[in-house]
Formats: structure tokens, sequence, C-alpha cells
């Protein structure tokens, strides 16, 4: 028996053996790609054993090569057959209703390349990059459709059908979990901005992931600068509707408690600084509102300082020790030796239009400093708060040495044009037309252009203005502005006046809240047409002016464009007589203060100024130099309504050599979206003007308090600022001119 099982195995193992061997491998069905590339792949050897575990992971190297539609292995003892079918070459790649896209930005998402291999799962790739590209400009219903035309020699046309769809919009902005003030006001706080169809100029609209991380800091920042030091984002939510044409936007935040400083400190682990210097730049006071922006602000006062002492890796950073019972925080600065590390190189990416150097002076650190995380941040929002840019990203990059890295800059360039028009009515000058056409980031130097024509009835203003905010690369505002206005008769002057002339500025930053700026003026005044009665109050002629001046602001606003808090104190002077036939010397101070009454929608404002101007030389002050008030500082009287009159049947105003406002204004919402601008006020004015040259006859004069008090309404539209007053005079002369009801319309520039 065992004899026999021998000869059996004896007999068959070889033919086994013979049936499992491969003697060779044979390909077909490959033109372009040589059969030693393919057998490269192939896992299965000549004079080995056929495995179908090694002949499956063979077609799956070959079809990961992207070179094959399809391949089979069989095995027809002893010979295995390796059959493919290539890819068609690429011949031409097109695009099809791409408007908004062009052809070389899609090309640039794209991997397959004319004369490259056809690959179906590329071509999915790519049609997916590209509509990535589109939803970032938001744009979230477009559909790509590859297309192939197949031509001879196993070559095809690829054409991507697009449909670009509409842009998404933001249908709306909600805020969940906010008590201290209303959605209207945090929406004033975010860059995004509900869909409204007047707002053509802008593109805030449009959703944008970038912003939305942009929205979220804006909104802690603002919190915690007004001290709620709890303050935090807890989740936004993002709904696209089913046509994914709009966003539904929801925010919810946790406000916290009003926290106020309590202990104040400095440590340091650097032994050699000295505390007690650093200790003089804290400005913080106990009992004091909790402010982050003071914070940060006092963080690079002391990196800066400790910079120009000689510690160059140094980090300084700050501790919050609050005790929620008592609602304070304690504050503790922080200094420690910080990472020897140093940037490399500064990349900025993108930046089609502005300057590198533009972009580059916002820095608040440099190539081959050391590296300073706060810095880096304080730059970034630098850069962000230009508003040339929709999108600013900072990315860390490692170089070869162990010590230095790369800081790439990725910007989003975004209009910063636009042409205003605007017409209005006003009671003093009729309708009024306007044009306006205003760059902001001219020839993308960073420089400002503003060119403004507007026409009414009896007057008509041309004015220019140029600013360049980096004057000899330094951190100097320089510009200038030439004007020319002419004025007919009125019913309260009844005369023509003509001034043409041109002004030069300068100004820099003293401190964070305290600015200095300078000027000089040059113009030309000509007063004509004047009545025989009044020729002797008015002297018809023409002269010059050439005057130098300055002024000091110190701002502590928390917006300067729609204040609802702080103050803002600015003292001028101006002395003419640098040339010229006019000599004169003006003195003005300006204050106001701004109060949140109820969720900062509410807001009281107290507003007061006042000047003085006399001549010198023996000359005096001409009339177009003295001030006239009435109608925009004083509701209730016409443009001259109050002050030196002549007692001539026109009552024509002359004009005062002193004078003093003050205002309180209530301003409040009246009920429509917040974005659309326009707000509820309520008002009284008080003041008076006085003061004449020259003792003239025949006239009407006095310091007499005028007062009047009133409602309006007030619209910031995009185009221009209208305002519409109706005020009561309740302390008047006679001889006033009251003039109830005033529609204003103001230009942007």
């Amino acid at each position: 028996m065992i004899r026999k099982v021998i000869f059996i195995l004896t007999t068959l193992l070889p033919i086994i053996a013979h049936a499992a061997g491969i003697s060779k491998l044979e390909v077909a069905g490959n033109s372009r790609i040589s059969t030693g590339s393919i057998l490269s792949y192939v896992k299965l050897q000549p004079h080995g054993t056929y495995d179908a575990n090694l002949a499956d992971a063979s077609i799956k190297a070959l079809y990961k090569t992207g070179f094959f539609s399809d391949v089979k292995i069989s095995y027809n003892a002893p010979v295995v057959n390796i059959k493919v079918v290539e890819n068609p070459l690429v011949s031409k790649i097109a695009f099809e209703g791409n408007k908004k896209v062009s052809d070389s930005d899609l090309k640039k998402e794209i991997s397959l390349n004319e004369h490259s291999v056809y690959s179906s799962s590329a071509v999915s790739a790519d049609a997916q990059r590209m509509s990535s590209l589109y939803q970032k400009k938001g744009r979230y219903n477009v559909t790509i459709s590859p297309k192939i035309i197949k031509l001879d020699n196993n070559k095809v046309n690829l054409v991507y059908e697009i449909n670009e769809g509409t842009q998404s919009k933001i249908r709306s902005i909600n805020f969940i979990g906010n008590k201290a003030y209303s959605s209207s006001k945090l929406s004033s706080v975010i860059a995004s901005k509900e869909y409204r169809f007047y707002n053509f100029f802008s593109s805030d609209d449009i959703y944008d992931d970038a912003r939305l991380l942009y929205d979220q800091e804006q909104l802690r920042h603002f919190y915690m600068s007004e001290g709620f030091a709890d303050f935090s984002v807890t989740s936004v939510d993002t709904e696209l509707s089913p046509k994914q044409d709009a966003f539904i936007l929801t925010f919810a935040i946790h406000e916290g408690e009003l926290y106020s400083y309590d202990k104040v400190g400095v440590t340091s682990l650097i032994p050699a600084v000295k505390l007690d210097a650093v200790r003089s730049l804290i400005t913080l006071k106990k009992g004091a509102s909790f402010n982050i922006s003071e914070i940060e602000y006092i963080v690079d006062t002391i990196t800066n300082y400790l910079g120009d002492h000689g510690y160059a890796f140094v980090d300084v950073d700050f501790d919050l020790a609050k005790n929620r019972e008592a609602k304070t925080t304690d504050v503790t600065f922080k200094i420690s030796e910080g990472s020897k590390l140093y940037i490399n190189r500064i990349d900025i990416k993108n930046n089609t239009r502005t300057l590198d150097k533009v972009i580059r002076r916002e820095f608040t650190i440099n190539e081959g400093d050391p590296y300073n995380q706060t810095k880096l941040l304080r730059s970034q929002q630098n850069i962000r708060s230009l508003g040339f840019f929709n999108n600013v990203n900072f990315k860390n990059l490692p170089t070869e040495q162990h010590d230095k890295v790369d800081i790439e800059v990725d910007v989003e360039e975004k209009s910063t044009g636009s042409i205003n028009l605007g017409a209005g009515y006003s009671t003093s000058d009729g309708p009024v037309g306007q044009i306006g056409v205003s760059e902001k980031n001219f020839l993308g130097r960073g420089q400002e252009v503003d060119v403004n024509l507007s026409r009414a009835e009896r007057t008509m203003n041309i004015d220019a203005s140029f600013t360049e905010p980096y004057f000899l690369d330094r951190p100097l505002s320089a510009g200038f502005d030439v004007f020319r206005r002419t004025q007919g008769s009125t019913k309260q002057d009844n005369y023509h006046s003509r001034s043409i002339g041109g002004n030069l500025r300068l100004g820099y930053r003293i401190t964070e809240n305290l600015s200095h700026n300078m000027h000089y003026m040059l113009k030309s005044d000509n007063i004509r047409k004047v009545p025989s009665d009044v020729a002797q109050y008015i002297k018809p002629g023409g002269y010059s002016t050439s005057m130098i001046g300055h002024s000091f602001t110190y701002d502590r606003l928390d917006d300067r464009s729609d204040p609802t808090n702080g103050y803002r104190i600015q003292i001028s002077q101006d002395y003419a007589g640098v040339g010229g036939n006019t000599r004169y010397l003006k003195h003005g101070v300006d204050a106001r203060r701004y109060f949140p009454i109820y969720k900062k929608d509410v807001v009281l404002g107290l507003f007061a100024s006042a000047g003085n101007i006399h001549g010198w030389g023996k000359k005096e002050v001409r009339l177009n130099d003295r001030y006239f008030i009435g109608s925009d500082q004083f509701r209730g009287f016409e443009a001259s309504g109050i002050g030196p009159r002549s007692k001539t049947a026109d009552g024509t105003s002359l004009g005062g050599t002193s004078y003093y406002i003050g205002t309180a204004e209530l301003n409040f919402p009246v009920g429509l979206p917040a974005d659309l601008g326009v707000k509820g006020a309520t008002f009284v004015d008080m003041g008076s003007l006085f003061g004449v040259p020259t003792p003239y006859p025949n006239i009407n004069k006095d310091n007499y308090i005028r007062g009047s008090y009133g409602v309006g309404v007030i619209w910031k539209s995009r185009m221009a600022t209208i305002r519409l007053d109706y005020g009561i005079p309740f302390r008047k002369k006679p001889y006033d001119e009251v003039q109830r009801f005033r529609v204003q319309l103001g230009t942007q520039f």
C-alpha cells in the first residue's frame, strides 16, 4: 500500500508543479507604455508560482499608475496573460461657461495638462478643486461637468462645462445669548452683512468661511474691550438653503459679566529687567473697566521698550485672575525669555495689486528680528485694518536652519474704489446733486484719492484730495487738497463770492490716542456784486490768504465713524500772514462725549465747540474768514441765521469773530434693519455768534444766547449721509432768520 502512495505522489507532483508554474508573462494592448514599464508593477515573476493574491495586487498597482482604464490578468499554464487598455492622451483642455473666473485661474487648480494621460479620478479631483475655488468666491451652487471628445490615435479633448450659478448671499444673521447689546449692534461689529438689494457696492453679504473666523475674533475683541472678560463665541451655525443660494448664520455667544481692574502688577523671569521702569508704562487703574485693547497696547509698549534696551529674545504676556463674585480681575504682565528663533524671510503671496511695501510697512516685526508671536498677531491685525483685503492669513514655515522660520502671508485682494452719486434738496441751497470718485488704494500704493463735485441752485463746489499715509516711508500722513467754491446771492448773503485754493497736510501720531496735524493753505477770495446799501459793511474785491496752522487731537472714541462711547478733544490754531494780504490769528476747540444709554443703540452725545478770530497788523478780519453760524451747526435757524446783521432791507449776514455752541443729542433706532443706516434723533442746541472787526453803524449785534430743540432722521447710505431735522427756536432775536425744516445731503469725502 505504501508503495502505491509513493508511486502516485512521485507521478502527480511534477504534473501539479508544472500546472502552477510560470514560464513567461505576456503583455497585450499597450502602445505608448512599454512592456518593461508595465512588468515593473507586476508582482508575479517568470519561473515562479502563480498566486491569485499577487495577481490582484498587480492589477491594483497598474490601476494606480493612472495610465490604464482597464487591466486584466489571466493564467493559462504556464503563461500569465496581462491585457491592458491604455487611457487616452489629453490633446486639449477647455473651459466653457466661466465668466467670473478666468481660464488661467482655473488651470492653476487642475493637475491634468495638455498631452498628459487622461484619468477619470484626476478629472474628478480637478473638478472638485475648481468647485472649491468658486465656493471661496461665494458660489456654492456651481456645477462643473467634464465632457470627453474622442479623437483618433487614442486621444481626447477634455471640456469642463461650467454653470457658475449665483453667489450665495447671507440671508440673515442671528445672535443667541446677547443681552448687553442688541443684535443690530453686533451686526455692525462683524464684517459679514445680511443681503440687501441696495448694497450693490459691497461684497460683505457673500458667505465666506475665512471672514466668518474674522467675525468671531471681532466679536471677542469688541466684548472684551467693553469689560466682558468672560466672553466667548460658543458656536457658529451655518445653514445653507436647499437651493444652495443663501446662508443663515447664527452666532451663539456667552457674554458673561462686566469686570473692572483690581490689582495690576508685573513679574519678570529675566533678573536684569528693571521692573520700576516697566511699571511706569502700565496705565491701568484700579476700578476702571476691563479693556483688552488697553492691555494689548501695554504688552506692545513693554515689548518695544525692552527691545530698545537690548532684550531681543523676550516674550511679554499677561495673566488674568478673575474674582467672579466681586466681578474684578487682577492683571499681571509677565516677562520671560523667548525662544531664540529668528525670522528668516517674510513672503507675501497673491497681492496682485497692492505693492509689497504697502503690506510690509504694517509689520511690527522685520526679517532678521527675533520671532515674536505678539508682534506677528498685531501685524496681521494691522494688515486687515487697511481694508484692502478680504482675507489675511499668516503661516509659519520651517527652514533648513533650526533657529530660523519663514513667515508666509497669503492675502486676497478686494475692490477699494467706488463711484458715488447722490441727489437731494437743501432748504438753503435748493436742489443738490453730487458725484464723487474715491480710491482707497491708488495704484496699489495705499494712497487715497478723492474727487467730488457738488452742484446746487446757487452754489458749486469742486474738491479733490490726495493722501499718502506713509510719507517718505515713515509713519507720517501727508497730502494735499485743492478746491473751488462759488456762491451766488442768497436770502441771507446778498452778494457773490468765489474761493480757489489748496491745502498741504502733514500729520503724525504721538501716542496711540494723541495725534498732531499741521497744514499750510493758500487761497484766493473774490467778493463781487455787493448791493450799494451794504457796501459799507462788505467790501468787494479780491484778496489772498497764506496761512499755516496745526491741531492736536486726543481721541478715545470706540468707533470714529459711528461712535457710541468715549470722547474726542481737538484744539487748533491758524496763523494767516505768511505772505498774502490777509492777517489774522484763529483759535478753536471742539469736544464731544458719547454715552451709551441702552445697549449702545440709544446714545447720548454732548458736543461743545468755540472759536475766536482776530486780525493783526492793522488788518481787519475779512468777510469770508469770519464765522457764520446756523443750519448745520445750529438747527432751527437759516444757514447764516444768527449773529451780526445789517439793518438794511435784506438783512445781510456779516458773520462774527467769536462763537460758542453746545449741543445735547440723543440718537436711537427707528425699527428698520441696522445695515440700512437709519436712526432717529432728538436734540437741543444752545450758543451765540458775536463780534465784528469794525464798529459798523446800523447793524444788529449782541451776544444773546440762542436756543432751539427738535427731532431728526439720519440716513447713512453708502453714497451720502442724508439728514432731515425739524428745529424749533425757543430763544432768538427778532432779526434772526428762522428755518424750522432742514434737509442736508453730506458726501463721503
